[in-house]
């Protein structure tokens, strides 16, 4: 059936020919659609009404525009509505960023829509949805950067959807009329750097940053878009460029109107001295770090544009500017908080993270350097700067520590960094790095592992083992018999609170195995959870005879269902690297194994209470047959005595 066909037969208009010209017979005038039609244009003749071609589309084409836009606005209503909830729920960020990723999407698609023809206030509230979906920027480049490596979030970063979204961030940074400022180019640096450096959008960048040569000549520089008459030896490399960008931004005037915050400042910090650190062969970094560089190092931009490419650099000068940075900012208890409340972030919450990752940074770049353990050492000794420290890190670090100096090895700060929950991660590119004795370190190998992927697969691990025995019991009250509780919030990112017995994960364990010696086309029972959905819809006294019929047949089946969506898993993790769409597909699809195994437990528990009610039922009827029996005999002798 062709498009035609189906508009015809969808409207119910029959198409005929009438003095060589088609006219359109609608078979129902009294439809909604025809009163778009001008009263004049329609043609009767006895019962039948008919309407030209012309006609015809326009009201074809009318109702389907409101119909797209009205069903998409219900969309968008919904998301924006699951958005509030997993909020005020505090669900996990991975939930919170998926539903504004999917805001973004419809929103993206009615706005670009060319067969829709939006008035100028349903394209303004199609605006508001668009830059309600640009929180997910903050959701991504969190205050507090060890969240961002929730693996649902890395994967949910390798997606389409999520680096079109972060570009539409840059773009509304970069549209605003006026001058850009501080604040502006350094949301759009970071992003440009953490989604990919979109080759698109360089030239675009370049234009609005007119008013600072440095930010220009560095973007210019890593875009591959220097003049070609440019050269290595009459040049500067992109990393100095890069370095006077970020000197000539700390040094500016403050305070500015919107100045680039602290957090975004350290973000291309820390960017800069991975550039450094990689003339070494190797370096060290943390997680979180990492990750970050490993999105900007595989990026479609101009490979042969690099953070790491280019003339020689002053490494000494940018290592004593950064330190010199950290001095600053924490000696400093007046400047710093200002620079935290003038960017709009609360200065209670944020002051410990900053001074957190300031720590961080100093020893990472002590490590890489074999210097700078003596200005460690002395705020070891700062109780006034330490206090908002982790306890358990400072005392990791504080162990090492000897008459007047600290001792600063990999060793160490492998297990500090663990204690944080950002683990210290070693990188070799390939040339001779040497062998470290670090059981909490994580070694990557950047020659053996050629793509993102396999990287990421390597940093984020996943067991089919331990996906297997995330099963959490469903806590009914304090007479739970299954002895588990509900997970806490923020446990949804594939974790859960309790764990299979070992029987029930010996049976688990079967049943896969069961499946795995078939060859059958297994597939997912929908139609059982329909049916206990619709239960539960129903009234009180009709719900219990509904749910008490499908307790024995729904926990069967479900039980079958985690059986299945256990199998899928285990063996994707056989088959493929999960990265990009993939990786959060398996993400929900771990959730979706968690959730059916929670309502396992639930029925269980409600069938076994519901087999107390019958049997506490029956014997409470047996009780009133006997009272009534012995009524019956009682009055019986009272007859015979009359």
């Amino acid at each position: 059936m062709g498009y035609g066909e189906f508009c015809l037969n969808y409207f119910g208009v029959r198409r005929q020919l009438n003095n060589s010209d088609f006219v359109y017979v609608i078979l129902n005038p009294d439809a909604n659609w025809v009163r778009r039609i001008e009263h004049r244009f329609l043609r009767r003749s006895g019962n039948l009404v008919s309407v030209d071609a012309q006609q015809f589309t326009f009201a074809a084409r009318s109702y389907w525009q409101e119909e797209l836009f009205s069903f998409g606005m219900e969309v968008l209503q919904t998301l924006q509505a699951l958005h509030k909830f997993s909020i005020t729920s505090s669900l996990s960020m991975f939930r919170q960023s998926m539903c504004l990723i999917h805001i973004f999407e419809v929103a993206k698609f009615l706005v670009d829509c060319k067969f829709l023809e939006c008035k100028y206030r349903n394209t303004r509230i199609l605006q508001d949805y668009l830059e309600l979906s640009t929180q997910y920027w903050e959701k991504n480049f969190p205050l507090d950067w060890r969240t961002s490596l929730a693996e649902g979030m890395i994967s949910l970063r390798g997606t389409d959807a999520a680096r079109k979204l972060l570009e539409e961030v840059i773009l509304a940074n970069i549209s605003i009329k006026g001058g850009v400022t501080y604040g502006q180019i350094g949301r759009v640096v970071m992003t440009w750097l953490g989604s990919g450096k979109s080759a698109e959008l360089c030239e675009k960048i370049v234009k609005r940053f007119e008013g600072y040569p440095s930010w220009r000549a560095f973007i210019e520089h890593l875009g591959g878009k220097a003049n070609e008459d440019d050269s290595s030896e009459n040049s500067d490399s992109v990393v100095h460029k890069f370095f006077k960008a970020l000197e000539d931004t700390y040094i500016a005037n403050r305070p500015v109107a919107d100045y680039m915050p602290p957090s975004c400042f350290l973000y291309l910090l820390e960017h800069l001295l991975i550039a450094v650190y990689q003339s070494n062969g190797y370096f060290f970094t943390t997680k979180s770090s990492f990750v970050e560089w490993l999105f900007y190092q595989h990026s479609n931009a101009n490979s042969s544009a690099s953070l790491a490419a280019g003339a020689q650099f002053p490494a000494g000068l940018i290592f004593d500017f950064v330190v010199g940075i950290v001095r600053r900012l924490l000696f400093n208890k007046f400047e710093t908080p200002g620079w935290i409340k003038e960017s709009g972030i609360n200065v209670k919450s944020y002051y410990p993270l900053l001074v957190l990752k300031l720590f961080v940074m100093l020893c990472v770049r002590s490590l890489n350097s074999s210097k700078y353990s003596e200005v460690i050492f002395e705020l070891l000794g700062r109780g006034d700067i330490t206090y908002v420290l982790p306890r358990e890190f400072c005392e990791v670090l504080r162990r090492n520590r000897k008459q007047n100096h600290i001792n600063v090895n990999p060793y160490m700060l492998s297990e500090a960094f663990k204690r944080i929950g950002d683990p210290l991660v070693i990188v070799s590119l390939g040339k001779n790095c040497p062998k470290f004795a670090c059981p909490n370190a994580i070694f990557v190998d950047m020659e053996a592992n050629k793509s993102r992927e396999e990287i990421l697969s390597f940093l984020f691990p996943r067991s089919i083992g331990s996906l297997l025995r995330q099963n959490v019991a469903v806590n009914v009250g304090p007479n739970n018999s299954c002895g588990g509780t509900v997970p806490s919030k923020g446990d949804d990112e594939g974790k859960s609170s309790t764990v299979l017995s070992s029987s029930s994960a010996s049976n688990a364990d079967k049943d896969v195995n069961t499946m795995k010696g078939t060859d059958s086309n297994l597939k997912m029972n929908w139609e059982i959870l329909w049916e206990i959905s619709a239960a539960l819809e129903q009234e009180d006294g009709k719900r219990e005879g509904m749910l008490a019929g499908l307790f024995s047949i729904a926990k069967v089946e479900v039980e079958k269902n985690v059986n299945f969506l256990t199998f899928a898993i285990d063996e994707h993790f056989k088959k493929e690297v999960s990265d990009g769409e993939d990786g959060y597909i398996l993400h929900e699809a771990n959730d979706m194994l968690i959730e059916l195994e929670q309502l396992s437990s639930a029925l269980g528990v409600s069938e076994a209470q519901s087999s107390v009610n019958t049997k506490d039922k029956n014997e409470s009827n047996k009780g009133k047959k006997g009272n009534e029996k012995s009524r019956k005999g009682k009055k019986g002798k009272g007859g015979k005595r009359k």
